[in-house]
């Protein structure tokens, strides 16, 4: 099981995300900086798919990928996109959780999103028929 710990301090926030894969998957590339138009980008690369998990923006901005939503899905491949790369498009936008809001998910597995955009912390989650997004520091 994939899990991710967010704890707030008076000087920001720690957190942390355990990724839980199949061991046949390849190994990741270790996390570099990459510039996505005016922003740069850190995290570590999926060389199967070329998504990632986890990705932090130079504002701040910080998002991590769990696999699923709310109950456990059957995987029906093939999916129009890896949910990976919808991380990395997601953390790129200006603001990230009007962006989850407005992207089309159509084919894509099942899957949850940790964000830190704005000073907020949302859970965002896809579960293949609607998009869920709960503000988890009010």
């Amino acid at each position: 099981m994939c899990t991710v710990t967010f704890i707030p301090t008076t000087g920001g926030f720690h957190l942390t995300a355990n990724r839980d894969e199949h061991i046949s998957r390849s190994q990741a590339l270790a996390p570099m900086k990459y510039v996505a138009g005016k922003n740069v980008l850190l995290y570590p690369s999926d060389t199967d798919k070329h998504g990632s998990w986890i990705a932090a923006k130079n504002n701040g901005d910080l998002a991590v990928l769990l696999n699923g939503a709310f109950i456990k899905h059957l995987p029906q491949p093939p999916y129009r996109k890896s949910r990976g790369l919808i991380l990395k498009e997601i953390i790129t936008a200006a603001m990230p959780e009007r962006y989850f809001r407005s992207i089309n998910l159509d084919a894509v597995e099942p899957f949850t999103i940790i964000l830190f955009a704005g000073g907020n912390l949302y859970e965002c989650r896809w579960d293949e028929e609607k998009k869920h997004v709960r503000l988890l520091n009010n």
